[in-house]
């Protein structure tokens, strides 16, 4: 028996230095580091094809590739508070005291017909736990005719700078941005990263795409899941589909761009089967944020802050991050170039100040511009070779050790 073809989604908040399109593209005279995942960066990878094990072979086992998980971080967002980066980061008119973004948040409620289904035999604050009344109304939900509600961070905001909209009712970072949220280039980074995906595990005839795979080294076949419209049945329901992520606006999206770019030309297939009448809905399985495990968290595991008390009386820590000749020469770069270490000993600040600058286009220290300053001697000399991206590395392994 052939099994059922499953695909996990876990998207969630992450702090690393690892790769994973505000309204301009990616500057194409600008070296970006790896982190930023530049389109030209991203048009490169590809997902290799599950090649056959000679032990099954000798063995006369055939691969069906029947399970597929994707785990992945946030793409490029706007910062989560207005830090203190550095002494000019948020003080106008530097270009990083105020954050505008137009991309939005579409949210909605269920269809009336969902909430007739929910309330149908029930007395009036009653609540039905049969799960299967909970698939049907979420099939229900996306019934149209409906709203769509785009969200807009502007209620308090004035591009113009009028009085009426003094700094203190402004948004956090003064601007149109939701703190932390997704910008166009994080959307169109996970996109991409939805294509890398459809092209590893999706045969398509029409699309001219893995006409010669194998159909056990595939996930899907586009063009028999194309007549597939009936909910549950579909490749981007449960069982098929189960999308994990944490609560936080950037995550959330990062996965509905990615799950775009794979399923989006299927569900236009499925849209025209249906004649528009019904929207597809995709569960999000989620959490409380401040009792969630998609990454590391001390509320739900108290061990965490055991480990780290422990981790920073060690003798590692003390020497490589503290004593060390780098760690000097690190802190004494920050204490000249960007207002002090202290900015920067919370790592998840630090290396929030320093990508989401660099990945969008904000003004940096002069020590941070690689275009700027890469060929200057004098800092050659006091901090030797690759000062920027080993002040980063510096940054983040002190993340990850302490």
């Amino acid at each position: 028996m052939v099994p059922t073809k499953v695909l996990n989604l876990c998207t969630y908040c992450v702090l690393s230095t690892w790769s994973i399109i505000t309204v301009s593209a990616f500057l194409a005279d600008k070296t970006y580091p790896s982190f930023c995942s530049a389109p030209h960066d991203n048009a490169e990878r590809s997902i290799p094809p599950l090649a056959d094990d000679p032990f099954f072979t000798n063995a006369g086992i055939g691969i069906v590739l029947a399970h597929v998980t994707v785990i992945t971080s946030e793409g490029i967002k706007v910062p989560s508070a207005m830090h203190k980066c550095w002494p000019t980061y948020d003080i106008k008119p530097a270009d990083t005291s105020s954050w505008d973004c137009n991309l939005s948040t579409l949210t909605t409620a269920p269809s009336w017909k969902s909430i007739d289904y929910l309330n149908l035999g029930l007395q009036y604050g009653d609540e039905n736990s049969d799960p299967m009344i909970g698939e049907q109304a979420t099939v229900l939900a996306g019934e149209n005719p409906m709203f769509l509600f785009e969200k807009r961070y502007d209620a308090n905001y004035s591009p113009s700078g009028s009085d009426h909209f003094p700094d203190i009712l402004g948004n956090e970072l003064q601007g149109s941005c939701q703190v932390g949220q997704l910008t166009l280039r994080g959307y169109e980074q996970h996109k991409q990263n939805g294509f890398h995906l459809r092209n590893a595990y999706v045969k398509s005839d029409l699309d001219a795409l893995n006409v010669d795979k194998d159909a056990d080294k595939v996930l899907y076949d586009f063009d028999v899941e194309s007549s597939k419209s009936q909910f549950t049945q579909r490749a981007y329901d449960e069982p098929q589909l189960y999308f994990r992520s944490d609560d936080t606006q950037a995550t959330i999206m990062s996965g509905q761009a990615l799950l775009q770019g794979l399923f989006g030309e299927l569900m236009k297939d499925h849209a025209l089967l249906s004649n528009g009448k019904r929207n597809a809905v995709i569960r999000v399985h989620t959490s409380d944020h401040k009792n969630d495990f998609m990454e590391p968290n001390p509320v739900m595991c108290p061990r965490l802050d055991q480990i780290l008390q422990k981790s920073l009386k060690s003798e590692v820590y003390y020497i490589d991050f503290l004593h060390s000749n780098e760690a000097l020469l690190m802190k004494e770069m920050a204490d000249e170039f960007m207002g002090g270490w202290d900015r920067h000993e919370d790592p998840n600040i630090a290396m929030e100040c320093i990508m989401t600058s660099i990945c969008l286009d904000k003004t940096v220290p002069y020590v941070l511009n690689a275009e700027d300053s890469a060929n200057d001697e004098s800092l050659t000399k006091r901090f030797g070779d690759d000062w920027g991206n080993r002040y980063s590395k510096f940054v983040s392994s002190f993340s990850c050790n302490a």
